[in-house]
C-alpha cells in the first residue's frame, strides 16, 4: 500500500510542477507580448495560440490534481447521514463507473488526434497539442484506480489509505 501512496504523491507533484510551469510560461509570454506590442509595435502572432494550448493542458492537469487530492465538489448530505462506510461504498461504485467512462473516451480521442492536421499560427501538429486531453484522461484513470484501492482498503480495514 505504500507504493500506492508514493505513486499518488509523485503524480500530484508532477501535475503541480508542470501546471505551475505552464502558468509561468503563459505569464511571461503575455508580459513579453505586451511589451513588444506597445513599445516595439511588433507583437508575436503565435503567442495567443500557444497560451491557449498551455492553458488547456493546465486545465486537465488541475482537474487530475484536484481528483488526486480529493478536492472536487461533493454533495455530502448522504455521507453525513449514512456514515463513512456507506460513503466509501458509493464512491467505490462511482469511481469504477468513472474509470469505465474515461477508458471508453480514450478510444475516440485517439482516433480524433490521429486525424488532426496543423495549428494555424505555430504550424505544430494538432495531435500533439491536443493530446493533453488524452493525457488528462489517463491521469484521471490512474487517480480513480488509486481511489478505488483506497476505498477497498477502507472497507476492509476501516482505516484511510490516503
Amino acid at each position: 500500500m505504500e507504493k500506492v501512496k508514493k505513486c499518488n504523491e509523485f503524480l500530484k507533484k508532477a501535475e503541480l510542477v508542470i501546471g505551475t510551469a505552464g502558468l509561468l510560461v503563459i505569464f511571461f509570454l503575455i508580459t513579453i507580448n505586451i511589451i513588444r506590442r506597445y513599445f516595439l509595435h511588433n507583437a508575436w502572432g503565435w503567442s495567443g495560440e500557444l497560451n491557449g494550448f498551455i492553458y488547456a493542458w493546465i486545465a486537465f492537469l488541475s482537474a487530475a490534481y484536484a481528483l488526486a487530492d480529493d478536492n472536487h465538489v461533493k454533495i455530502t448530505i448522504l455521507k453525513d447521514r449514512l456514515g463513512e462506510r456507506f460513503n466509501h461504498v458509493v464512491r467505490l461504485f462511482t469511481d469504477l463507473v468513472s474509470i469505465v467512462g474515461f477508458v471508453w473516451l480514450c478510444f475516440p480521442t485517439c482516433s480524433a488526434l490521429r486525424s488532426m492536421k496543423y495549428t494555424a499560427a505555430l504550424r505544430w501538429p494538432k495531435g500533439i497539442v491536443y493530446s493533453g486531453l488524452l493525457v488528462g484522461f489517463i491521469l484521471y484513470i490512474i487517480h480513480f484506480v488509486i481511489l478505488v484501492i483506497g476505498h477497498i482498503y477502507y472497507l476492509r480495514y476501516q482505516k484511510e489509505l490516503l
